[in-house]
């Protein structure tokens, strides 16, 4: 099928491209051979991410990587904390945890006696370790961290109201906070309609509410902290430093994704799934595409070198995929210090939870570090003083490898609405896809915090136990939905459901990426070319401006001569940014030109350039401009007038303007390749009348070194994919 579509080449076999097909009596035997295979293919890669899970990094790279190593022992777990988490999985999944590291295990010993490691040991002059159970909980731990979790972004709020205080809006500064921070955006697409949601707003309706009132009292409870303090706490909330080399050293550290569903009515007869994680495209691929095949499961999907879990995959009766929930599942706490190892809860005092460690550096004298915990979680920091401390809470602490787990429970489901069912219980955000040959489903799962009454949710709580969560949401409260009248659900990290607020971080607006998916799909019916010529579509889109302000500027220029130039350029602009096209450099400039404009005189530059593009998002600049603001920056009269102003110094300088430079992929050793924002691993599957017919395809190869390194680039480059080993034949 696949090569009938154009989409594919011919393969003689399933492993052509390095995709190891284990076959075995059970899963923790399978998992052991997934282990070694990991280990031949990915060795130096999960050596990197072993230390950065375990604040280890500066032992073998020197004081570049201390911070990064302070970052992780300060939100990481102790050995004893990890292995008590493993200790609390399932029988058969610590059998499987065993498995995955004596599998590691037997390449490491062969690699340490035959001296044939990777090069990268070596060069920084040390050899592996033996693999340890607490390396794998580590690394899973970091994954789903990074790719599970929302919120955080209460030190952002503050920050900005500190900032402000400083500028002309001062004495507007909770307008300025609505503008830049809003809850709720009714004109924002959600994943699924009110009708189609399941949950039937249960879960809206539990979510936080509060008035100005309520902001206010809130923010006069805070102590009041410098924003070049809040700065770099930010920054530790979100381990910053970790993420940079996690970055460099090509292990998993972002994770965007997009995602389609599509019943047999709404396509050309056969139910259809595409996921799409976007990961980045290092080299190595942060993930490794494998197949398994014991009596009680048949198996393909992408793992996580490291760990022995497969997050995203199909069987020959149904198939999942993930996207990024991005759902507040974590606050920030301040309070007040009692000493040196106390603080205050309430009227209470209380001790802080201190460990002492020692950090090795090489070329230097080891680091002593404290770890602090408050009841609640790991201390990001100390106010300079020490008079304050900001702890952060997690709804998932201490249970991340439950996810883990389920994912092996989503994998053993027996159709799409099992699969939906396993993923209610996930801990951390995720949107789960799940179809077989009959259904369609999507859930937004995650253990969600229920907040207390009369606090705003955009700011730090303070330590109290009147600001205690008082619950969480059930599985059926969160936005599902099964078999939609419209046959069709898609996602790109965008709102849940209607109502659904932002909370603490502004990432649901009118403008946003989810519809150029929707518009690249359309109203035809759903194909395999057709979800690839999608994908395409949307990787030259500008996802954040597509078309938002097209009717805005049509409309302010009418028909005057002076804007001949600008008509041209706007009129020719079809939501890509191709490289090379001057018509999306013109719009959207012309989008920058606005943001100024309006926001510079009123907020400020907010520090840098690079956090006011940030704070003034494209739904910002829309809102404003349509109306539905919080501030007036420019009456309604002059909105128009402001726009063609625009419009018009843009005209003046678009001569100069640069090409819009589009992103490449770069892998070594290969030509770029054009339009960067797609799926790190795509997998597209159509269960038809004959069975499964699958094709995936994960960017440059499944292997950091030797022939199936970028064998994949090719595919990459010609958007084409290889056939599933679980085939119908």
């Amino acid at each position: 099928m696949w090569l009938s579509l154009g989409l594919a080449v011919a393969l003689n076999s399933t492993n052509a491209y390095g995709v190891p097909a284990i076959s075995a009596t059970d899963l923790p035997t399978a998992l052991e051979i997934l282990g070694e295979k990991h280990a031949e293919d990915r060795l130096w890669q999960m050596e990197m991410a072993r230390r950065l899970a375990r604040g280890r990094m500066a032992e073998i790279q020197g004081p570049s990587a201390l911070a990064a190593d302070q970052e992780a022992r300060r939100q990481g777990y102790t050995d004893a904390e990890m292995r008590a988490m493993a200790a609390r999985l399932s029988p058969e999944f610590q059998q499987m945890f065993a498995g995955y590291v004596r599998g590691v295990n037997k390449v490491i010993d062969r690699v340490n006696r035959d001296q044939t490691m990777p090069d990268g040991y070596e060069t920084l002059g040390f050899d592996p370790e033996p693999w340890t159970l607490e390396d794998s909980v580590a690394i899973g731990v970091s994954m789903a961290r990074r790719f599970g979790t929302g919120g955080a972004g209460e030190l952002r709020s503050l920050a900005l109201m500190e900032y402000l205080k400083l500028q002309p809006v001062r004495n507007q500064r909770f307008d300025a906070l609505d503008e830049l921070i809003w809850q709720d955006d009714p004109l924002s697409t959600p994943t699924v309609s009110a009708e189609d949601d399941l949950s039937k707003g249960r879960g809206v309706a539990r979510l936080p509410k509060f008035t100005r009132a309520d902001s206010e009292a809130h923010l006069a409870q805070l102590p009041a902290i410098p924003v070049l303090e809040l700065v770099p706490a930010i920054s530790a909330v979100h381990e910053e430093e970790s993420r940079l080399i996690a970055r460099r050293e090509g292990v998993l550290e972002s994770w965007g994704s997009y995602a389609v569903v599509a019943s047999a009515k709404r396509s050309d007869g056969a139910v259809h799934l595409l996921s799409a994680p976007q990961m980045g495209h290092s080299t190595p691929s942060p993930v490794y595409e494998a197949s398994i095949r014991t009596p009680e499961l048949t198996i393909q999907g992408i793992t996580i070198p490291g760990t022995p879990v497969m997050v995203i995959g199909h069987t020959a009766k149904h198939a999942w995929g993930l996207t990024s929930g991005v759902a507040d599942l974590e606050d920030v706490y301040v309070g007040a210090t009692a000493g040196e190892s106390g603080y205050k809860y309430g009227t209470e005092t209380r001790p802080l939870e201190q460990i002492r460690e020692t950090i090795k550096v090489k070329g230097q004298e080891s680091v002593p570090f404290v770890r602090e915990c408050t009841h609640l979680g790991p201390v990001i920091m100390r106010t300079k003083a020490g008079t304050h401390l900001m702890t952060v809470r997690r709804a998932f602490y201490g249970d991340e490898l439950k996810a883990l787990e389920v994912f092996w429970d989503i994998a053993h489901a027996t159709d799409a609405k099992s699969a939906l069912a396993a993923a209610g219980t996930l801990p951390l955000s995720f949107n789960v896809f799940a179809a077989d040959a009959r259904n369609i489903g999507w859930r937004y799962a995650g253990r969600f915090p229920v907040r207390a009454p009369g606090y705003d949710a955009r700011f730090p709580l303070p330590l109290d136990p009147k600001a205690e969560w008082k619950g969480f949401l059930s599985s059926e409260e969160m936005p599902h939905s099964f078999n939609p009248k419209t046959g069709l659900i898609v996602n790109w990290n965008n709102k849940p459901a209607a109502g659904w607020p932002n909370m603490d971080t502004p990432v649901w607006g009118r403008a946003f990426r989810n519809d150029s998916l929707i518009h690249a799909l359309g109203t035809q019916p759903v194909t395999v070319a057709h979800l690839v010529g999608a994908a395409k579509a949307i990787s030259e889109a500008d996802s954040a401006t597509s078309g938002s302000y097209r009717e805005l500027f049509l409309r302010a220029m009418g028909d005057a001569p002076e804007f001949a130039v600008a008509r041209q350029r706007i009129n020719a602009y079809d939501g890509s940014q191709r490289n090379g096209d001057v018509n999306s450099a013109f719009y959207l400039e012309v989008v920058n030109e606005l943001r100024r404009r309006l926001y510079s005189p009123a907020v400020g530059t907010l520090l840098n350039p690079s956090f006011f593009q940030q704070a003034v998002q494209p739904t910002t600049i829309l809102r404003q401009l349509q109306g539905a603001g919080s501030l007036e920056l420019v009456p309604s009269r002059r909105r128009e007038r402001v726009v063609r102003e625009a419009i018009l110094a843009v005209q003046a300088k678009a001569d100069t303007l640069a090409p819009t430079a589009q992103g490449a992929i770069r892998y070594p050793g290969e030509e770029p390749i054009p339009y960067i924002n797609r799926g790190t691993y795509i997998q597209i599957i159509r269960f038809g009348a004959q069975g499964i017919q699958a094709g995936t395809v994960l960017g440059p190869g499944n292997a950091e070194s030797g022939e199936h390194s970028r064998d994949q680039a090719p595919l990459v480059r010609n958007w084409q994919f290889k056939p599933s080993a679980l085939n119908t034949p």
